[in-house]
């Protein structure tokens, strides 16, 4: 926002601009909480209805018309919550990159940021490794996938 100010002054058209990029981002939050909201129940109808409840709530409205951070901080703190889950499935530099881009600029938006940073961080660690694991191991030992009823998963059996 202070970008929009300091490039046009403090005229009318740089008010104009704000309002519309604050109604840009209050739209796009509502697209990126149906992404993440799919990516993390798997459930398109729960994904629409979400999206659309965030829509449809009067604070989030509100906040879009008025010149207030909150709007853009909730956009990229969902953005990076979405990068986060996408770089869960699959690890790459680019989607790491564009979470952290995320990340510092939602840092820059709202200091609460900091809070969100090391609960991600550990989500994706304890995600992350147990998925890289479970390939690794299938990849390099050649394991075959067993099932607990297989003989030798459990142990041997008490009677033999």
């Amino acid at each position: 926002m202070a970008g929009f100010y300091w490039l046009f002054g403090e005229g009318q058209l740089a008010y104009l601009l704000v309002e519309l990029l604050q109604a840009i981002v209050g739209a796009a939050t509502c697209v990126v909480l149906y992404h993440v909201a799919g990516a993390i129940l798997k459930n398109k109808r729960v994904a629409t209805l979400s999206g659309g409840l965030l829509a449809l709530y009067p604070i989030h409205a509100s906040l879009t018309i008025f010149h207030h951070p909150v709007t853009i901080y909730v956009f990229l703190e969902l953005l990076s919550v979405l990068w986060v889950l996408r770089l869960a499935q699959r690890l790459s530099w680019r989607d790491a990159v564009l979470c952290g881009c995320c990340l510092g600029a939602a840092a820059l938006a709202d200091a609460s940021a900091f809070v969100l940073f090391p609960c991600l961080l550990l989500w994706f660690f304890f995600k992350a490794r147990a998925s890289l694991n479970t390939v690794y191991l299938r990849q390099r030992r050649r394991l075959p996938r067993r099932r607990a009823w297989e003989p030798g998963l459990l142990g041997k059996p008490y009677w033999g």
